[in-house]
């Protein structure tokens, strides 16, 4: 919420120093409480800790801080498993790029023993499409010089054992809810096919 700067610069020469920083801490609460989004739990937490002040003035700018805060989609957490051939992918990454029209960064995380997670903070947004592109390195067999250490031995090669229709050239798609619970997106990967489950 860069914008909370200029709230503070007006705000300071009308509700003081002390009123300010109750408004910047509470503010900053009720987003921790959302988890990088607003909750009725926070703004409840909000408005009952400015009250306390007796100035409606500090009222008036939650106003503004939950308006700023509220626009725009919100992001949502995503999770779900990645397979290989039948078996848990041990290590690699999954990104999900905003595609169809969709705003906002890329985001992603690590795949671990088969499972991943993108936390809220770093989610995805609210309605938005992304095409998920899945890396998992191996072994090629091949191997190059240490140049970290010339005497050393030579250092193995590794490649993305992914197919390129998951991958670089990914044709995976998914589509973020606005229900937490529809955000789970399990993907079991073949040789030449996908199958895509969508859990509850």
């Amino acid at each position: 919420m860069t914008w909370t700067s200029e709230i503070a610069r007006s705000a300071l020469p009308t509700i003081g120093v002390r009123n300010l920083a109750v408004l910047l801490e509470s503010a900053y609460a009720w987003w921790k409480r959302g988890e990088g989004g607003m909750t009725d739990g926070g703004i409840v937490f909000a408005e009952r800790r400015l009250k306390r002040c007796g100035s409606p003035l500090l009222i008036a700018f939650l106003v503004v801080l939950q308006a700023g805060c509220n626009s725009g989609p919100r992001l949502m957490a995503v999770s779900g498993q990645v397979t290989f051939e039948g078996q848990p992918i041990r290590q690699g990454t999954i990104e999900f790029v905003p595609t169809e029209g969709t705003s906002g960064p890329s985001t992603g995380g690590k795949i671990e023993d088969g499972r991943y997670e993108v936390a809220i903070r770093r989610g995805a947004r609210e309605g938005g499409v992304y095409r998920v592109v899945i890396t998992a390195l191996k072994k090629s067999g091949k191997t190059a010089p240490n140049l970290a250490n010339p005497s050393g031995p030579p250092v193995d090669l590794l490649e993305n054992f992914i197919p390129p229709e998951y991958s670089e050239q990914s044709t995976l798609k998914v589509r973020i809810s606005s229900r937490a619970k529809e955000n789970q997106f399990d993907f079991a990967l073949r040789r030449s096919s996908v199958l895509r489950e969508k859990g509850s």
